[in-house]
């Protein structure tokens, strides 16, 4: 019975979070945007940062657990509601995406916990406004990524949008109107603005924010080169087609997702949570050839093994240490850890079983976990 509660809740959850396309704007087109930045990405490397990539690969005891934040605060404002998304800045910092409560909270090395942002209240207010962190409004927020700790990015899941905070603590809009729609930027002119339909994933790699926008099925990518300058950031579809959830591999063109949650990076390729497949997805930023590395489409149950024969059931929160990718299983409340290592075929294990893990973040000694109906945060080491 917990269980079949925890299905509906969490279902439910991603029924909002996709909007149901009810009194959406959305196009569903299969072109290809001719702004092709894949070519780009050969002056990458591992070495970089994309929010929930942090450091080395890091031995983990499964019995050495603990709880790092409670609900109980001296402050209501600094208190967890439904916290979904945590990333850390490499010192000791941390911030959590506060899903029930619309803001985001900061957890200073000190165990001390404060917000970060947010008025605390459902809204968005004039998209083309910039606001300080004490003023802006968010909107059940899904996802926050940072490469340095100065600048953020954030899926404003309600609001249809991609927020940024800077480094100054001002709140603006990367991409998004507040209206739920899959139109890409126009890459010529930049006049058309770009929508998302409840993204619920965000990660950085140099230049480009890549968001996993749920309820289109698609994964997005926005280039911030120009941002600044008083032009549009530029938003094209990566991969999947709008409208069309599926399962394929392949080319990114043909490639198929169903309802993908969360997204992180090594700097060479893509980690998707696809959550309505069950399964896990990569996309090489290469060559733009997706691949399922764990999970079998359609099949739920929290099997372990390679790559064909593990199972997950509802596969959402995601980070990397360049070595594994930890994967949040919040249905059946574990904590799983595949194996990146050639010749290792994408084994997958179980490291932890928690209680509504969602958010999933490493510092480079253990692992951060956002237990979302817990209130609470935890850590592995």
């Amino acid at each position: 019975m917990i269980r079949l509660t925890i299905i509906a809740l969490i279902m439910g959850c991603m029924a909002v979070a996709a909007g149901c396309g009810k009194g959406s704007s959305t196009t569903v087109t299969t072109t290809v945007p001719k702004y092709n930045a894949l070519s780009n990405f050969s002056t990458f490397s591992s070495a970089l940062i994309g929010g929930n990539i942090q450091k080395g690969p890091f031995a983990l005891k499964q019995a050495n657990y603990s709880t790092v934040t409670s609900p109980a605060f001296s402050h209501r404002s600094s208190a967890f509601a439904g916290p979904i998304s945590i990333a850390t800045d490499g010192a000791d910092n941390y911030y959590v995406a506060n899903f029930d409560a619309h803001n985001i909270l900061k957890i200073y090395s000190s165990v001390k916990v404060k917000k970060f942002a947010g008025t605390g209240i459902a809204g968005f207010g004039n998209h083309s406004t910039a606001y300080s962190s004490t003023t802006a409004a968010f909107n059940s927020p899904k996802a926050i990524t940072t490469t340095d700790g100065s600048v953020f990015y954030i899926a404003d899941s309600g609001n249809n949008a991609i927020r940024k905070i800077d480094a100054s603590g001002m709140v603006s809009v990367l991409a998004g109107d507040g209206a739920a729609g899959s139109d890409d930027t126009d890459t010529t002119s930049l006049t058309v603005v770009a929508r998302f339909s409840q993204p619920s994933g965000v990660t950085v790699v140099g230049k480009y924010v890549f968001v996993a926008d749920t309820n289109n099925h698609t994964i997005r990518m926005i280039d911030t080169t120009d941002v600044g300058t008083g032009k549009k950031a530029r938003v094209t579809t990566l991969a999947g087609s709008p409208g069309s959830p599926g399962s394929a591999d392949g080319d990114r063109k043909v490639a198929r997702f169903n309802q993908p949650a969360r997204i992180t990076s090594d700097g060479s390729n893509l980690y998707v949570t696809d959550f309505g497949n069950r399964t896990v997805r990569r996309i090489n930023l290469g060559t733009g050839v997706v691949d399922t590395i764990a999970g079998v489409a359609g099949m739920a149950g929290s099997t372990n093994g390679p790559k064909g024969t593990s199972l997950f059931n509802w596969p959402d929160g995601i980070a990397t240490d360049g070595v594994n990718l930890y994967v949040t299983d919040f249905y059946s409340g574990e904590v799983r850890r595949i194996d990146l290592t050639l010749g290792k075929n994408f084994e997958t294990t179980t490291i932890l079983t928690g209680d509504s893990p969602v958010g999933i973040a490493s510092n480079g000694s253990g692992l951060y976990i956002a237990e979302r109906y817990k209130n609470s945060i935890i850590r592995i080491k």
